[in-house]
């Protein structure tokens, strides 16, 4: 499923950059950019699952990869009903992942342990 998401990448890209200040575009790409975030995050929890994490990896693992994601995902969504209202700010939201993301990532690292 994640290459099939990743594949619909350039798609939804290209629907963006044509369209990008209309409602459907900036709602196609954030669908596919929550759907890519998913589905690498379940291969990382069955990675683990299935013990296919080397032991040295998984605290970087747990550390940023599962607050990234999670922060992804939340923006993502987040934008997509703001996209209704205007599909600008929508993706000036997708900005915040790169602004917060780190903080983030610390926070929440902090705040379970890791």
């Amino acid at each position: 499923m994640y290459l099939a998401f990743i594949a619909l990448i350039p798609f939804s890209s290209q629907v963006l950059g044509d369209y990008g200040d209309q409602t459907a575009a900036v709602v196609v790409y954030a669908l596919n950019m929550i759907c890519v975030t998913a589905a690498f995050q379940a291969q990382i929890l069955y990675a683990y699952r299935r013990d296919l994490v080397w032991p040295e990896a998984r605290p970087f693992e747990r550390r940023f990869t599962g607050p990234a994601n999670l922060l992804v995902v939340g923006v993502f969504a987040a934008s997509i009903p703001v996209a209704f209202v205007s599909p600008t700010i929508a993706t000036f939201m997708w900005i915040a992942i790169f602004l917060v993301g780190r903080r983030f990532a610390d926070r929440l690292a902090a705040a379970t342990g890791y």
